[in-house]
């Protein structure tokens, strides 16, 4: 990550913040993130406007609380300023400039209502709370659009509910367009006979503590692991002009999160045993799901997962994440007759898989034998 684009302040000068207090939202091309003061203290000012991008290390603001800065690299200014004393110019500066007042004017809501409001695509500013000292709730959400599609005239009633798209939806969007229209796609499909893997499945699982239970996609993230190793021209990726061979085996997980689908790595599985991937596997997932992801968690891989068996779907042909070079789409398991050796039908568990691959760096044939 070189820069990031602030795209939502919480905080504004004079606002008094403790430890975990959200400060603001900064967004890269493939997740937001929340950044949480460390400590307690006092906004002085602010540097950064909302929606501007800027380079990894600018200084976004000043506080009383701990910082990255040492007096002698800020700008004499800022250095002469005693750290727990708001000067009077800044206080004047923050009166005068409307832009500087409408960062700082800090909208008291409550973490749920937040959630609620980024799911809606509501903007709090124009909520009235009705909570203490007008702190808005998750309720005064559900009401406030309630209320806008009761003011709809009945004219546009058939046109339904318009909602704004949420920052994370918005980069998903971005992103999977780009995807489509730059990476040439092409698929393979396959159904893989799953009967003695399903069988060890659950000779495992019966052997092994609750807290190590094995699932079918933990075996399908180990083989693509093994076969990343086999074939490491797959393990790749088309940068401009230039195809770079990666050093590990990362893969990526497509995970349903809180704001959305997601797709974390699976960190330098080339060597590492199945009980350890259900470990990692397991640990990734529920981090996703907590939305306790960091940006270094999205970035890398040649590969990804995504399964949606779960969810009773018999295929999925995916689109490559950008960045990456191929994702293979799993769907369920589904019983099927198959003639065995001696053309007898014979029940077989059947796993469909699709491999979308980028033609840029793949041909037909090698990504086949890597199916």
């Amino acid at each position: 990550m070189t820069e990031g684009k602030l795209s939502e302040w919480r905080v504004g000068p004079g606002d008094t913040v403790r430890a975990g207090d959200i400060l603001f939202t900064v967004e890269t091309d493939k997740i937001a993130n929340e950044v949480e003061a460390r400590a307690d203290g006092e906004i002085i000012t602010i540097k950064v406007t909302e929606g501007e991008t800027v380079a990894v290390g600018t200084i976004l603001a000043s506080w009383t609380g701990p910082g990255d800065v040492e007096e002698a690299d800020m700008p004499p200014r800022e250095a002469e300023q005693k750290p727990k004393v708001l000067a009077q110019s800044d206080k004047n500066y923050a009166k005068a400039d409307n832009s500087q007042k409408a960062i700082g004017s800090r909208i008291i809501a409550t973490p749920l209502a937040r959630r609620r409001a980024r799911q809606l695509g509501v903007d709090l500013s124009k909520i009235v709370g009705q909570g203490a000292r007008g702190q808005i709730k998750a309720a005064d959400v559900e009401r406030s659009v309630q209320n806008t599609v009761a003011a709809i005239p009945y004219r546009d009633a058939a046109l339904g509910q318009t909602q704004k798209a949420s920052r994370h939806q918005q980069i998903i969007a971005r992103r999977l367009t780009e995807s489509k229209q730059t990476i040439p796609h092409f698929y393979l499909l396959s159904e893989a006979n799953i009967n003695k893997l399903d069988c060890l499945r659950r000779e495992l699982n019966s052997e092994a503590e609750r807290s190590s239970h094995i699932t079918l996609n933990h075996f399908i993230i180990a083989a693509l692991a093994r076969a990343l190793v086999d074939m490491p021209t797959m393990n790749a990726i088309w940068n401009d002009e230039d195809i770079v061979l990666l050093s590990t085996v990362d893969i990526g997980i497509a995970i349903d999160g809180p704001h959305g689908l997601v797709a974390p790595l699976l960190r330098d599985l080339g060597a590492m045993g199945l009980g350890r991937i259900a470990a990692a596997a397991n640990d990734l997932v529920t981090r996703a799901r907590d939305g306790q992801l960091l940006v270094s968690d999205m970035d890398g891989g040649a590969v990804s997962i995504s399964n949606v068996g779960m969810f009773g779907a018999t295929s999925l042909v995916p689109i490559i994440n950008p960045g990456q070079s191929a994702i293979l789409g799993v769907g369920r398991a589904k019983p099927t007759f198959r003639p065995d050796a001696d053309g007898q039908p014979q029940l077989c568990q059947e796993l469909s898989l699709v491999l979308s691959c980028d033609h840029r760096l793949f041909n037909g044939v090698e990504a086949a034998k890597f199916l």
